[in-house]
């Protein structure tokens, strides 16, 4: 078995990038490049550390993220960064973001050893960032479905089509300025009693710490957290996902409301308009949680990017003749 965590900065591999990319799926599945300012995804953001990039997380509490362990190993140190070296940025777009928040504080099982992360890290790969502001007031979080991953693999195996659609969003290094999403994602094994989900969702550096999303009853729900990619002689290679169920103790220390995502409905209702015409081909349907679940399913047939163009007001002025715009 070959197990590569995903992370960029802070990763030996992200120096050189063809060790960085090696492994990457040849057949990459189709994605959609989603707009992050708008919910759920302005509730996403890159985690950043001195400067660099290195993962992606995912606001769970107004000032709670959510993230790969690994991500906050240094590797140059050889040791765990420090709470204030880690920043957030949610809703980050083309080098701008809608809202940032610094650590003060973060809990991840694998910090018990001073060693760095491996493939044996994987199924205690997530760490919880408590920031020094609630930006969650402002962009909105992501619930975090601990009663529904422990179900998820028989729902889809059993009835699939009441499971609730699984998506992927992720900040990858193939695109690192933009969100990507990819759906649907398949349940494909369980592994350590749960704690650990392997899907079918393909992943690049960059990706880790990328929540693994569920759409159910109207909400966005976190049912797993990106690791590594996992590679096995006779089969192809798969997403390793940390599940929810290992952070049940970890949520009632940072007095967290499991299974409950936030956002204003007005916020809530646009999202939903700007996803389901983002997923569409063609004349989008009239928004509802019926017909964002049916394209979820759906998945996508081709690459698309959701973006708005981008705008240089400075070279707004000088769009036709500069020389003659600039006579009296």
């Amino acid at each position: 078995m070959l197990v590569a965590l995903l992370g960029t900065a802070g990763n030996s591999d992200a120096a050189d990038p063809a060790k960085a990319t090696a492994g990457k799926p040849a057949d990459m599945r189709p994605r959609l490049v989603v707009d992050a300012t708008y919910y759920p995804f302005s509730a996403v953001g890159r985690l950043q550390a001195a400067g660099q990039i290195f993962c992606s997380a995912t606001l769970i509490s107004a000032r709670v993220i959510l993230t790969a362990g690994h991500c906050l190993w240094d590797a140059k140190r050889k040791t765990w960064r420090p709470a204030n070296d880690i920043h957030f940025v949610a809703g980050y777009q083309r080098s701008s973001f809608i809202a940032h928040g610094q650590g003060v504080r973060y809990l991840s099982p694998l910090t018990k050893e001073n060693k760095a992360p491996d493939g044996a890290s994987v199924p205690n790969d997530w760490a919880l960032v408590e920031l020094d502001r609630s930006i969650g007031n402002d962009v909105g979080w992501l619930g975090l479905g601990l009663d529904l991953a422990a179900t998820l693999k028989k729902a889809q195996t059993e009835t699939p089509a009441a499971a609730p659609p699984l998506f992927l969003v992720a900040y990858r290094e193939d695109r690192a300025h933009a969100l990507s999403l990819q759906s649907p994602c398949r349940i494909t094994r369980e592994m350590h009693q749960g704690a650990m989900l392997l899907n079918d969702c393909q992943v690049v550096h960059g990706s880790s710490g990328s929540p693994l999303i569920a759409y159910q009853n109207g909400q966005f729900l976190v049912v797993g957290v990106t690791s590594a990619r996992v590679s096995y002689q006779d089969r192809a290679s798969e997403t390793a996902t940390v599940g929810i169920a290992p952070l049940a103790e970890a949520v009632a220390s940072y007095k967290l409301i499991p299974n409950q995502s936030q956002v204003r409905p007005a916020t809530l209702q646009k999202g939903l308009q700007t996803l389901v015409a983002a997923l569409s081909d063609g004349t989008p349907p009239a928004a509802s949680p019926e017909s964002l679940e049916r394209l979820l399913r759906a998945g996508l047939t081709r690459d698309k990017v959701a973006l708005p163009p981008m705008s240089f007001p400075e070279l707004q002025k000088c769009r036709g003749d500069c020389a003659q715009a600039d006579k009296p």
